[in-house]
């Protein structure tokens, strides 16, 4: 859960804002599906912010809005198919969450592309963390905005227009969530988004935009630790017979590597997607 600033209509800047508090539990219950637990945590989560909410209109003399995002897509699935009896506390969690939103206690309700979802790092192993760590130490809530509110869409009956896809797919470019290749001048530069151990071996890179032969052996690695702290290494990659060297925590930044004075090649971003 975050305080944030509002967003600015058209703009492809993320969000900025602070996380205020956060839960990680487990659920002691048994549930009939992955949806009904979604369900249980998206209802305590709504609780929480108005809690928090009431705390603030305390402080600030100001009612904040409620706006909730979700990588549930299967939310509105269960709601136009679940009909069977057994599932009636299923049926009645999506009633609630429909009266609430209708009646402007939830201001927007929205689904965001699960990479950017904030919360699932806090339980599962397998779902990287860098962009809540990005969120934590810049205050950048990447994709929050990207769909327009959803009481805009119901006069056209439409999930989303074509305006707002080129939107999405600018904010997509305009802030890259994976490691690329950068060419400037006469240097080739790794710039890590993903946060990792151990310093980069182009060797093993299956992107590289240029041979290996045009590259000089020293190399330059800029490193952002995780906690904050910031350092520099400079050493020779061209050692392939020792294991990669790992830092004493995760790390982003840019590995920094000059071509060979008789390469000349033109300034070019190069972004790998799956």
């Amino acid at each position: 859960i975050g305080e944030a600033r509002k967003g600015t209509k058209g703009s492809t800047d993320p969000v900025r804002g602070s996380l205020v508090d956060y839960e990680s539990t487990k659920i002691k219950r048994t549930t009939l599906s992955t949806t009904v637990a979604e369900l249980y945590s998206f209802m305590k989560c709504f609780g929480t912010c108005q809690f928090l909410r009431g705390l603030w209109c305390d402080i600030a003399s100001v009612i904040s809005p409620i706006h909730m995002r979700t990588d549930a897509n299967n939310l509105v699935t269960t709601a136009g198919t679940t009909h069977l009896p057994e599932q009636k506390e299923t049926i009645h969690m999506i009633q609630m969450l429909r009266k609430e939103a209708c009646s402007g206690a939830i201001e927007d309700l929205a689904h965001i592309p699960t990479r950017f979802c904030l919360s699932d790092p806090l339980t599962k192993s397998t779902i990287n963390p860098s962009t809540l760590i990005e969120a934590v130490q810049t205050g950048k809530l990447p994709w929050v905005d990207v769909n327009p509110p959803f009481r805009s869409m119901i006069q056209h009956k439409a999930f989303e227009s074509e305006e707002h896809f080129h939107k999405a797919l600018l904010c997509l470019d305009a802030r890259p969530w994976k490691d690329y290749w950068q060419l400037c001048d006469n240097t080739l530069t790794r710039h890590h988004v993903i946060p990792r151990r151990a310093l980069f071996d182009p060797t093993i890179s299956k992107d590289i935009p240029i041979d290996l032969a045009k590259l000089q052996p020293e190399r330059v690695t800029n490193v952002m630790f995780v906690t904050g702290s910031s350092e520099k290494f400079r050493d020779v990659w061209i050692a392939c017979d020792r294991e990669p060297k790992l830092l004493p925590d995760f790390w982003t930044g840019s590995t920094v590597y000059v071509l060979s004075r008789d390469c000349t090649t033109p300034n070019t971003t190069f972004y790998t997607m799956d």
